[in-house]
């Protein structure tokens, strides 16, 4: 499922000294009126459980209308939320000290409730790690803006870290899950200094980097029939955003860089010519509508494009990850 957008970055209004004149009238305001006034989100009473069904209709590459509205109704809380902090961060980025003091008050009141530590379908565990990606990036600006972790927060995330590499150890993909969870506990494990959990993120990183061959084709993604060229591009977010933090961490190794340049390459002919993949798919291919987000990656096309399971805008999130902050 690939659900992108891209808009202008946002930036929160700096919360200033002469705020504080607004407490006495904050104090007497329910929670998220107060919040508003403000400029901070009060974060949604999350469940610690997570539900979502698959996207498509059973043995089927059709769409779900059914389990679509389904899944925005049960996270609609929590997609919001994860806007909300996303625009923080980069404010935070941008040198609003209120809005880096934010995310931290945020986030420690959001945890309070363990919300996405359960998930009661498989579906719900891969919608657990894309969330967890999401969040962790913008932690990851957020930090380099300003903000710190309480330790509860950093409690949530190893929990839910640890959620996503017990799924993902029982099953073994080899596909773009294998890729988005590498994101997901990489990023975590860049957050806590986690060298257990970031070891673990580069072999799942590894795993799907080597498939990739001669020509860019990642094999399980083109066996995908007419979302072939979709789901390179799907696979190839969590990739190239992984390669960002390792620049961190050692930076990437010449064959892996060597493949995932391949992988652009083949990305950008599927730019030029949607139906680049067709016959090699066996297929008429559904447009791969999430290209700016993987090319704002490399450092190309559109600045500061927002893609929200990519921690909001990007060009923030190359820029914090250059500090390796």
């Amino acid at each position: 499922m690939i659900d992108s957008h891209g808009t202008a970055g946002y930036r929160l209004g700096r919360i200033s000294v002469a705020s504080l004149a607004l407490a006495a009238t904050l104090s007497v305001l329910s929670p998220r009126e107060a919040a508003a006034r403000a400029g901070c989100p009060e974060p949604p009473q999350t469940a610690a459980a997570l539900d979502a069904r698959s996207p498509y209709q059973p043995g089927s590459n059709a769409k779900s209308k059914d389990n679509a509205a389904f899944n925005e109704a049960a996270n609609a809380g929590i997609n919001g939320f994860i806007v909300d902090i996303e625009r923080l961060a980069d404010a935070a980025m941008g040198g609003d000290g209120g809005a880096a003091e934010c995310f931290g008050t945020t986030m420690t009141k959001w945890v309070k409730t363990a919300p996405m530590t359960e998930t009661l379908s498989g579906q719900a565990t891969l919608q657990q790690q894309w969330f967890l990606s999401a969040i962790a990036l913008a932690t990851i600006k957020a930090r380099a803006g300003g903000a710190r972790l309480s330790p509860e927060v950093e409690r949530w995330f190893r929990t839910v870290s640890d959620g996503v590499r017990a799924y993902q150890d029982a099953r073994q993909f080899k596909n773009n899950l294998a890729a988005w969870a590498a994101l997901a506990v990489g990023a975590t494990a860049y957050l806590l200094r986690d060298d257990d959990g970031w070891r673990w993120a580069m072999g799942r990183q590894s795993l799907m980097v080597d498939q990739i061959q001669p020509d860019g084709v990642l094999p399980k993604e083109l066996a995908r029939g007419p979302r072939a060229s979709s789901y390179h591009v799907f696979a190839a977010m969590p990739l190239f955003a992984t390669s960002l933090i390792q620049s961190c961490r050692g930076g990437v190794d010449a064959g892996q860089a060597d493949r995932l340049q391949r992988l652009g390459g083949l990305l950008r002919s599927i730019q030029q010519d949607p139906q680049f993949l067709a016959a090699r798919a066996g297929s008429e291919q559904f447009p791969a509508k999430a290209m700016p987000a993987v090319t704002a990656l490399q450092g190309g096309g559109p600045q500061n494009y927002f893609e929200d399971k990519l921690g909001g805008n990007i060009t923030n999130l190359r820029q914090a990850l250059s500090r390796c902050r």
